[in-house]
């Protein structure tokens, strides 16, 4: 009892030494700010400047005469006369230099527009071959005949009637094979692919006319004539190369004594039979 009796006197005495602790924050700025000064101060100090270097004072402009100034600012000095002496030399080095004198005054081809691009060396078109190479191998691949430009009464010729048997069954044997009326085969001609074709694949890569100057031109030129040579080459010594087939249906209308008739895309032609005198 006594013991906490003595703790409660103690009390007040405790409160006191904590109301009387202060907190010492540490002090980072004690000066002034840069800019903090008034127009007078600015005004005396450019006076005690003027003063000491023997110039005059200059007075202060108002803002009706700040507004009324068209004084361009040049704080870098880059319109001052040096400045200006010095591009217009370097200007007219420049125009009198033979870099300018080769490239501009002497020129290059001109063809009524921008000037042509020319190179000073033969272009490297090895990359511009192979597209060539490559288009002729393409159009060849995906070329189709079409049955209605060519004259099939010559295309029925190339077959052979060898025999018309009549009964007991009706038949007719063509190029070694046995045919009934309604009944179809299919004859396949290989035909060789046009040249008009492999000569546009082959203008659909040229660079168009007055593209690059003379030397330029004729570099892409005789890569394109390689490219046709070389192409006619491989074909006449494997014809197959260059050719698509051309297949054809064929119905068997009618079997007569000494012909039949056949039907292709629609049209009726006579196959004879052939003898030999």
């Amino acid at each position: 009892m006594h013991k906490i009796i003595a703790l409660l006197l103690c009390l007040p005495s405790l409160a006191a030494a904590q109301s009387t602790l202060k907190l010492e924050w540490p002090r980072s700025f004690t000066g002034q700010p840069d800019f903090a000064f008034t127009r007078a101060e600015a005004a005396q100090e450019a006076q005690t400047r003027a003063a000491r270097a023997g110039e005059a004072v200059q007075p202060l402009p108002s803002l009706l005469t700040l507004a009324a100034d068209e004084t361009i600012p040049d704080p870098l000095r880059l319109k001052t006369t040096e400045m200006a002496e010095g591009a217009n030399a370097l200007e007219e080095d420049i125009s009198g230099s033979d870099i300018v004198a080769e490239g501009l005054n002497a020129s290059l081809p001109y063809n009524g527009g921008l000037p042509l691009y020319a190179s000073a060396s033969t272009p490297d078109l090895t990359e511009f071959k192979a597209t060539l190479a490559q288009n002729i191998a393409q159009t060849v691949a995906t070329w189709q005949p079409n049955a209605a430009r060519y004259d099939l009464a010559s295309l029925i010729n190339t077959l052979t009637l060898q025999a018309i048997v009549t009964s007991p069954q009706q038949y007719a044997i063509i190029n070694g094979g046995r045919y009934a009326v309604g009944s179809s085969f299919q004859i396949r001609i290989p035909l060789a692919v046009p040249d008009s074709e492999i000569m546009q694949a082959l203008d659909a890569e040229m660079p168009p006319a007055n593209t690059f100057d003379t030397p330029t031109m004729a570099a892409y030129t005789q890569a394109y004539e390689t490219a046709l040579a070389a192409y006619a080459q491989s074909r006449n010594a494997n014809p197959a190369l260059g050719q698509q087939a051309l297949n054809l249906p064929v119905l068997v209308k009618d079997i007569q004594t000494r012909k039949v008739v056949l039907e292709v895309n629609g049209q009726s032609y006579d196959l004879g039979m052939k003898y030999k005198y």
